[in-house]
C-alpha cells in the first residue's frame, strides 16, 4: 500500500511541475487536471475499503480516462479548449491511438531528448483496463453488486485487485509524462 501512496502522490507533483514549466496558459490549465487524477485514485480506493467496488471501479476509469487525457492535451491545445469550454467529448480510443502512434514516439523524441523511443503508453493494457471498468461504469450484469452473494461485505481479494487496478493506473500516467518530459523522468525518478 506504501508503494502506492507513494507513486499516487506524485501525481500532484507532476502538475504543480507542469504549471511550473508551462509555457502557455493551456498548459498551466492541463497541469491542474492532476489534482483531480488524484482524488479519483485516492477516493476509489477509499470506497473499495468500504466495500463499494462499483464506485470505485467508475472513479479508476475516470482516473485513466483523465491521464491519457492530460497527455494527448498537453500536445493539443485546440482540443483542450473545445472540450473545456464547448462541452466537446473526448475519444479515449482516438486518444490512446495518437500517443501509441509512431509518429507520437517520434515527436517525443525530438521533445525530449532522454526518451529513449519505448512505447509511451501500453494500449492493449490501457484498453484492457478501460474496458473492465467500462463494463462497470455502464452497467454489465456480471458486474452488478446486488447479485452478488457477499454483496457489500469486505473481501480481501476485492481489495488486493482495487490495489493492482490503482498501482496500474497510476503507473500508467506517471510513466507516460516522464518518458513525455525530461523533467518529470527527473521528477519520478527522485521518488524511486
Amino acid at each position: 500500500m506504501l508503494v502506492i501512496e507513494s507513486e499516487m502522490r506524485l501525481l500532484p507533483e507532476i502538475g504543480t511541475s507542469l504549471r511550473n514549466f508551462a509555457v502557455s496558459p493551456t498548459q498551466a490549465e492541463i497541469g491542474g487536471l492532476f489534482d483531480e487524477i488524484f482524488s479519483d485514485l485516492a477516493c476509489s480506493l477509499y470506497l473499495s475499503a468500504c466495500a463499494l467496488d462499483i464506485p470505485a471501479g467508475m472513479l479508476l476509469r475516470r482516473g485513466l480516462e483523465i491521464g491519457i487525457a492530460s497527455l494527448y492535451l498537453w500536445d493539443h491545445p485546440q482540443t483542450f479548449w473545445a472540450w473545456r469550454e464547448h462541452d466537446e467529448d473526448l475519444s479515449f480510443k482516438e486518444m490512446l491511438e495518437s500517443i501509441s502512434s509512431m509518429k507520437y514516439r517520434t515527436f517525443v523524441q525530438r521533445e525530449n531528448p532522454a526518451y529513449d523511443g519505448t512505447e509511451i503508453v501500453n494500449a492493449t493494457q490501457c484498453n484492457s483496463m478501460y474496458r473492465k471498468f467500462s463494463n462497470v461504469m455502464h452497467g454489465k450484469i456480471s458486474s452488478f453488486e446486488s447479485m452478488n452473494p457477499d454483496r457489500f461485505t469486505y473481501a480481501e481479494a476485492d481489495w488486493k485487485i482495487q490495489l493492482h487496478d490503482t498501482q496500474a493506473v497510476t503507473s500508467i500516467v506517471t510513466n507516460a509524462w516522464s518518458k513525455r518530459h525530461q523533467k518529470i523522468s527527473e521528477l519520478k525518478g527522485s521518488h524511486e
